[in-house]
């Protein structure tokens, strides 16, 4: 019956809350991009989550927790006793609060545990040395009405992506967008040629078809990826093997934290804007994000925060991913995508996405002739 409530419904049932805070006494919240799963705190062997969050403290919080209890007290909200019959008696509940006692209980005494004992941030919190910048934090969130039926869905500019203008419309030298599913669309596309043509340097940082988890998302974008090279977009596309590993190697620091060989894939959405200031959230810069999903963020209005988050990909970039460029085809009326990568033995160039299969490929061509982008 739930799938074909789905598919006669599915106008409405498409539609979900991806936001991500974390709140703790009202005094201190993480805003990012983070699940809660193995997958994105390193404690799965074959998948690695890069993320990015935001530990805030100060009246920034204040507006989360405000935010959290917009939604929490929303009609777009039911409790769960409203959503299942389930009784359990007095026995059955001590038998899963002892279970999942010992489940905690057990976890503590894991290599995981103790190489989380030892981390930087763990040292910092333990020592209450966590360094702190200073600066406005300016909380942007969805209504959430936004999940709602069609119609009573909060107005555009209510979204967090309209929030946002006042820093696109400021930007005169550097964009850096980070955002692992990226569908920019027509009138995206068209924003970025807009500023290219101001002057703006725009870099954009997304998964490679080898590292994404949602390929079909991945083929909404790669039917924009010409138009924006042509637009002079530089487009960087994340590695499957920019492991968290593998970069503390590359930094001779590869004591400090878990060891693995999982597959990468970029998980963080964040924006740099001029190195002035900073978003840091839930929200992809693709149609779900910005028109069906509710999502959460802060702009972070730090210049140095923001200009070493844009200094740090500046660094790793030619490491851990592939460039994209244009190169003139002999005989063919326009010129053909290169992925660029920096390897020990040298520059290597591929014709075609690398490390994927003829069979993954023609998968993403197929989906992208079909009209499903709004579902993206």
């Amino acid at each position: 019956m739930r799938l074909l409530g789905i598919l006669a419904d599915l106008t409405r049932v498409n539609r979900r809350m991806h936001n991500k805070s974390f709140t703790a006494d009202n005094q201190a919240t993480i805003v990012g991009g983070r699940n809660v799963g193995d997958e994105y705190y390193e404690a799965r062997a074959d998948l690695d989550f890069g993320d990015l969050d935001a530990l805030v403290i100060g009246a920034a919080v204040s507006a989360v927790s405000d935010g959290f209890d917009r939604y929490w007290n929303s009609a777009q909200v039911w409790p769960i006793g409203a959503l299942s019959r389930a009784q359990l008696s007095a026995a059955e509940l001590d038998t899963a609060r002892a279970q999942l006692q010992n489940f905690a209980d057990a976890q503590r005494q894991t290599a995981y545990s103790d190489r989380l004992r030892v981390s930087t941030l763990a040292q910092q919190l333990t020592d209450a040395a966590i360094p702190f910048h200073f600066g406005q934090v300016r909380v942007l969130y969805d209504d959430p009405a936004k999940i709602s039926e069609p119609g009573a869905t909060a107005g555009k500019e209510e979204h967090v992506l309209a929030q946002m203008l006042p820093e696109f419309e400021a930007l005169r030298k550097e964009l850096v967008l980070v955002s692992p599913y990226f569908v920019p669309g027509r009138d995206g596309v068209e924003a970025l040629r807009r500023l290219r043509e101001r002057g703006v340097r725009v870099r954009v940082v997304t998964n490679s078809l080898a590292s994404t988890d949602v390929s079909v998302v991945h083929s909404g974008y790669s039917r924009y990826r010409r138009a924006l090279l042509e637009a002079g977009v530089e487009l960087y596309e994340v590695k499957p093997t920019a492991t968290r590993e593998q970069r503390r190697r590359e930094r001779k620091d590869a004591g400090t934290g878990l060891r693995g060989s999982s597959r990468a894939s970029l998980h963080a959405k964040t924006l740099a804007f001029d190195r002035q200031s900073l978003f840091v959230g839930s929200m992809n810069v693709d149609p779900r994000s910005v028109f069906t999903n509710t999502e959460i963020g802060v702009m972070i209005g730090v210049p140095a925060l923001a200009g070493d988050v844009a200094q740090r990909l500046e660094v790793t970039l030619p490491q851990f991913t592939y460039r994209l460029e244009l190169k003139p085809a002999e005989g063919a009326d326009r010129p053909a995508i290169e992925w660029v990568s920096q390897e020990a033995g040298g520059e290597m160039r591929y014709a075609t996405d690398p490390q994927t299969s003829i069979w993954r490929r023609l998968g993403v061509r197929f989906f992208s002739l079909l009209p499903i982008e709004p579902l993206l």
